[in-house]
């Protein structure tokens, strides 16, 4: 974590805080809810060593918990969660999930249980990184995007009709027909209505392709 990205945090923090402050009492004005009412944390894989030999001794202080730091910058302490040197345990799955060493990643994702579908989606990719994957592998949000992408395709089935209904409105014509053979073309024209599959064609193109003899009979039993 560097200078920067605590000065980054610190700003999204004051932020923050006058957000919530303004949709809690519109009527305070101008009064910020007590900083009390808010944590500041930064997250780190791996201690920031060059970040604390810039501090003044004695600002980084540890907590009860292993990987858990105190670092008293500001008004108020700043908790600062170091994943590599979190206790191995359940309760830091969620964490672990995103350690930079690659037994500790398949430990968290193994005690993971993630509670919203996106949870589900990122546990699922993720394992599938870490099983497929050697540690020198790079999982970028370009593979995590493709990845995605192939898991819908392949699980297309299993969505609700609503869902499909929703991806193939987001589809030009042309990509919805783009592969269907004329025999299979023709075999859903033939479930259509005949009205529904008349609609929009001019009379010209109605009659197109009819033997003009056919067309004469059907006139005079219409008396035309």
């Amino acid at each position: 974590m560097s200078h920067a990205a605590h000065s980054a945090g610190t700003g999204h923090y004051v932020a923050y805080r006058k957000l919530c402050s303004s949709r809690a009492a519109p009527a305070r004005g101008r009064r910020l809810l007590p900083a009390g009412h808010f944590r500041r944390y930064a997250v780190a894989t791996r201690m920031p060593r060059g970040l604390l030999r810039r501090l003044p001794p004695g600002l980084c202080r540890a907590t009860a918990w292993p990987g858990v730091y105190d670092l008293m910058l500001g008004l108020s302490p700043l908790r600062l969660i170091v994943i590599a040197a979190l206790a191995e345990h359940p309760r830091n799955a969620t964490w672990e999930v995103f350690a930079g060493e690659l037994e500790r990643s398949r430990f968290g994702l193994a005690h993971f249980q993630p509670r919203t579908a996106l949870g589900h989606l990122l546990q699922h990719h993720l394992t599938t990184a870490y099983h497929r994957e050697g540690p020198d592998m790079a999982y970028t949000v370009d593979d995590f995007m493709n990845d995605t992408y192939d898991l819908i395709i392949r699980d297309l089935a299993t969505l609700t009709p609503e869902q499909r209904q929703s991806i193939m409105e987001r589809m030009d014509v042309e990509d919805r027909l783009r592969g269907l053979t004329p025999a299979q073309r023709q075999s859903f024209l033939e479930r259509m209505d005949v009205e529904e599959r008349l609609h929009g064609l001019a009379a010209e193109e109605r009659l197109r392709g009819l033997d003009p003899e056919v067309v004469r009979a059907w006139l005079r039993r219409a008396n035309h």
